[in-house]
């Protein structure tokens, strides 16, 4: 192929920019049947070189109910994250501050066959 490109440049500043993130998630279940009870929590670490403080933690706990052959689930998670912020490269101005909080209620129904 004559027309290679070694993307060099860009991978250069993927590797510039990026670095190894740890994600740790720890969860549990009690079965107090019928009902179940959840808990767990997550620290996703921050993929940027320049910023290792942009990390996001997540909190959930949740309740399931077992019909036999159907079940419901409630789950409520909890996401934070703050940091600084840049929209293109670290270099460019200006900068954020962020700090969010997401909250996340979700319902399931399910059905064995």
């Amino acid at each position: 192929y004559s027309d290679y490109y070694s993307f060099s440049e860009e991978n250069n500043q993927i590797n510039d920019t990026y670095t190894e993130a740890t994600n740790i998630r720890v969860g549990g279940e009690v079965n107090l049947n019928p009902f179940k009870l959840r808990a767990g929590y997550a620290l996703y670490g921050s993929p940027y070189k320049d910023n290792p403080e942009y990390e996001t933690e997540n909190y959930s706990a949740g309740v399931g109910i077992d019909f036999g052959g159907t079940f419901f689930d409630m789950s409520y998670t909890l996401s934070k994250k703050s940091g600084d912020y840049v929209m293109y490269s670290p270099d460019t101005e200006p900068h954020a501050s962020v700090n969010s909080e997401k909250h996340y209620l979700l319902f399931t129904l399910g059905f064995r066959y």
